[in-house]
């Protein structure tokens, strides 16, 4: 009985059978969308692909989704170290790895990084949170090193306990004022997911926070009527109270 022999070539297989290749993200590829982050409209969530204002922030990122205007100011996804990230406070260590910036221990702490001056600016923070008990805190904050604004006039923070998760507003209206905290509990979305922490000020003055865990619906903390013109701000900062955190990215937000 004859044999028959079957010869497969392999070069390109991929596409003769089908297979598409396992694309390997790039450290300037943080959500790993095949967009490199200096071209995507939204360079820490993959869900990018509509812009309704048309100001090439995209809707899954926009601060203003429905007011054209808003740029990334600047973006740091943790691909490589950035030596303008500075120790503030605390006894927290951060270091760098793996696209991350982590602070490791159960702790207390804030790092901040310099930014471009302007206007009050939103901030998303991107991070897997690891909470130590009721009371531990994460948060992000803007603040101005000179002038009336030099103490934070911004945080937003989670504060979390057992049975859920606070978004807490902490607001300075200038050096002397007490600070004004308005909570609003339960975030939506699963824990597992990763945490979205926004904070910064709208056009019409609206101060505002707002987070989610994954792709959730955001809960939002505003503080309308605000009439203090907004202030110039030139660093923000990452806090972390009694917990840890990996810190997946960091992007600032001007607004018109």
């Amino acid at each position: 009985m004859g044999r028959w022999v079957l010869v497969v070539v392999l070069s390109g297989c991929g596409s003769v059978l089908g297979l598409d290749e396992v694309y390997q993200c790039p450290p300037n590829d943080d959500d790993c969308d095949k967009l490199l982050d200096n071209v995507d409209p939204c360079p820490a969530d993959p869900n990018d692909v509509s812009d309704g204002d048309g100001d090439g922030v995209g809707d899954a990122c926009d601060p203003n989704v429905e007011t054209p205007g808003d740029t990334i100011a600047r973006f740091d996804g943790f691909g490589v170290r950035d030596l303008g990230w500075t120790v503030f406070s605390g006894d927290a260590q951060w270091s760098w790895r793996d696209s991350l910036l982590a602070q490791d221990d159960v702790a207390t702490g804030a790092i901040e990084l310099p930014i471009d001056v302007i206007y009050q600016p939103t901030v998303e923070v991107f991070m897997n949170p690891d909470f130590e008990g009721d009371g531990s805190i994460i948060g992000v904050y803007v603040l101005a090193t000179t002038g009336s604004g030099a103490n934070i006039p911004l945080e937003c923070r989670i504060v979390h306990y057992e049975t859920h998760d606070d978004l807490i507003m902490i607001l300075r209206t200038r050096d002397d004022a007490p600070l004004i905290t308005m909570p609003a509990p339960s975030l939506p979305g699963k824990r597992t997911d990763g945490l979205r922490i926004y904070g910064g000020q709208l056009p019409d003055g609206t101060v505002r926070c707002r987070a989610r865990y994954g792709d959730a619906d955001s809960l939002y903390v505003d503080l309308k009527g605000w009439v203090t013109p907004r202030a110039m701000m030139d660093r923000v900062g990452l806090r972390t109270v009694s917990s840890r955190a990996e810190f997946r990215s960091v992007v600032v937000y001007a607004v018109p």
